[in-house]
C-alpha cells in the first residue's frame, strides 16, 4: 500500500510543474525553463545521491566496467535522455494549451507508454489494473481536450512526446532497480546526466529572465 501512496504524492507534485511556469516572467521561453529546472535541479539530485551513498557505503561511488554487460550503462543513458526530452517538451506543451491540458495529456501518455515498453522490452504483459486505468486516461485525455476551447494539435503533440518520454524513463529506470541498484543511486545518476545533456540547451537560449 505503500507504494500506491507514494505514487498518488508523486502524482500530485507532477500536476503543479506546469503551474510553476505561470509564475515565469513573460520572456521566459518554455525550453528555457524547461532547461533551467534541468540542469539546477538535476545537478541537485545527483549530488543528494552522492551523500546518501556515501552514508550509506562509507564510499564515493564510482562507475566500474559492466561485468554483466552494457544493460545498466544503457539503461542509464536512456533514462537520462527520456527525462531531458521530457523537461524541454512538457513547458512547450503547457504554454501551448494551458496547465490542465498540457499536464493531463502528459499525465496520460506516460503511462501507456510505459506499460508498452515494458511489454515490448521487459516481456511484461500490464494487468487489467493498467487497462482499465489506462482506459480512464485516454477518455479523460479526450475529454478534457475536446471541450477545452483553443487546443493546439502542436500542444497537444509536444504533451503526449512528454508523457512518451517519461514512461520510456520509467521503464529504463526500472531495468537498472531490476539489477539491484538503489533508488537514490539510479536517479542521481539519471539525473546527473540528463542534466549534463540539457546544459547545450541551457547555453543556447535566453536566460536573461533569471
Amino acid at each position: 500500500m505503500s507504494a500506491v501512496i507514494w505514487v498518488i504524492l508523486a502524482s500530485v507534485f507532477f500536476g503543479t510543474t506546469g503551474t510553476t511556469q505561470t509564475f515565469a516572467p513573460p520572456a521566459a521561453a518554455p525550453l528555457s525553463i524547461g532547461s533551467v529546472r534541468m540542469v539546477t535541479g538535476g545537478t541537485l539530485m545527483a549530488l543528494l545521491g552522492l551523500v546518501l551513498h556515501r552514508r550509506r557505503t562509507g564510499r564515493w561511488p564510482r562507475f566500474s566496467a559492466p561485468r554483466h554487460g552494457w544493460r545498466v550503462p544503457v539503461a542509464l543513458g536512456l533514462a537520462a535522455l527520456g527525462m531531458a526530452a521530457y523537461q524541454v517538451t512538457f513547458f512547450a506543451g503547457t504554454r501551448a494549451n494551458g496547465v490542465a491540458v498540457g499536464t493531463i495529456v502528459t499525465l496520460g501518455a506516460a503511462p501507456l507508454v510505459a506499460g508498452l515498453c515494458e511489454w515490448l522490452v521487459r516481456r511484461r504483459r500490464p494487468g487489467r489494473p493498467w487497462f482499465i486505468a489506462t482506459a480512464l486516461a485516454v477518455a479523460g485525455v479526450v475529454l478534457l481536450s475536446g471541450g477545452a476551447a483553443d487546443v493546439h494539435l502542436s500542444g497537444l503533440a509536444l504533451s503526449a512526446t512528454a508523457g512518451a518520454a517519461y514512461g520510456a524513463e520509467m521503464v529504463a529506470l526500472k531495468i537498472v532497480l531490476d539489477q539491484g541498484w538503489t533508488s537514490s543511486d539510479a536517479v542521481s545518476w539519471v539525473m546527473g546526466l540528463a542534466a549534463v545533456a540539457t546544459v547545450p540547451t541551457l547555453i543556447a537560449g535566453d536566460t536573461s529572465w533569471l
